[in-house]
């Protein structure tokens, strides 16, 4: 029972841990104090289970930083863990979607865990795929037959989704740089394929602003116009951007008498407008 309850005890944690953790040994001292020093410990892969993904115009190695973790009792000598990989359950191919630099790895005595490196080919990857690399590890210090014991590691590259003016027609939220998030609506150009007009511009005025966006070069440009804001002056508007077919997220910076502001248009709406207008 004691047993059990300390492999369930490493799957929770480590768990926990995978999205929190960035320095294997910082502050892990103090967790291990509540263990038996008699006790066998576990090792765990502390990031394993993660998806590395890639623009879909990657064509580089990608070297991917893959963290093990101690849990329980420290070892007082050197432990060398051996890497495995399953093949039979992995998708992903050696030599053509990922490399192993090493096959073990050797964690310091009285240390917390360790790193090793797995090295993404992107070049070898299609637009949109994804594969699997199973790993597990293996020591007769510690325990490796836990859950996290096995890593599930996902590499992928983003599809290439065809541009289609209606992915950013709708309500958007700004995510305003200095200022907060609010809500705008998108709209398209009766005429013009490729141009959106904005609502709430600044969270400041009834005027639209027009986005002319480019379906070749992923750009937008935000031609020089002038648009009335709450305090009843014209403001000239001019700005310039990229755009993501497939999530249909806006980066944009503007200049003009607007100059230094920088926006972030992401499809959604926020509950309630977190400011009342500039």
């Amino acid at each position: 029972m004691k047993n059990i309850y300390k492999i369930l005890s490493v799957f929770i944690v480590a768990g926990a841990l995978l999205s929190s953790c960035e320095n294997v040994e910082t502050g892990f001292d103090k967790i291990t104090d509540n263990f038996d020093p008699t006790g066998q410990a576990g090792l765990v892969f502390l990031n394993g289970n993660m998806l590395k993904e890639v623009e879909n115009n990657s064509v580089g190695l990608v070297t991917i930083p893959i963290k093990l973790q101690v849990w329980g009792p420290l070892s007082s000598a050197a432990e060398t863990v051996t890497i495995t990989v399953n093949t039979a359950a992995s998708t992903a191919i050696a030599g053509t979607h990922y490399t192993l630099p090493v096959t073990s790895v050797t964690i310091p005595a009285n240390t917390g865990g360790a790193t090793f490196n797995v090295v993404m080919n992107t070049a070898n990857f299609d637009k949109g795929e994804t594969v699997v690399l199973v790993m597990t590890l293996s020591n007769a210090k510690f325990m490796t037959n836990l859950y996290a014991s096995t890593a599930n590691l996902q590499l992928s590259k983003k599809p290439e989704c065809p541009f289609d003016i209606k992915t950013f027609v709708g309500s958007y939220i700004a995510d305003e740089r200095g200022y907060g998030q609010y809500n705008v609506n998108f709209t398209a150009d009766a005429t013009n394929p490729n141009r959106i007009w904005q609502s709430n511009f600044w969270d400041y005025t009834s005027d639209l602003l027009a986005f002319d966006l480019d379906p070749v070069n992923g750009t937008v440009t935000v031609p020089e116009q002038t648009i009335v804001m709450g305090d009843g002056n014209g403001y000239q508007v001019v700005g310039s951007g990229t755009f993501d077919p497939c999530t249909g997220v806006m980066i944009v910076d503007f200049q003009g008498d607007v100059d230094g502001t920088h926006e972030v248009y992401t499809p959604g709406s926020v509950a309630k407008s977190s400011k009342g207008g500039k």
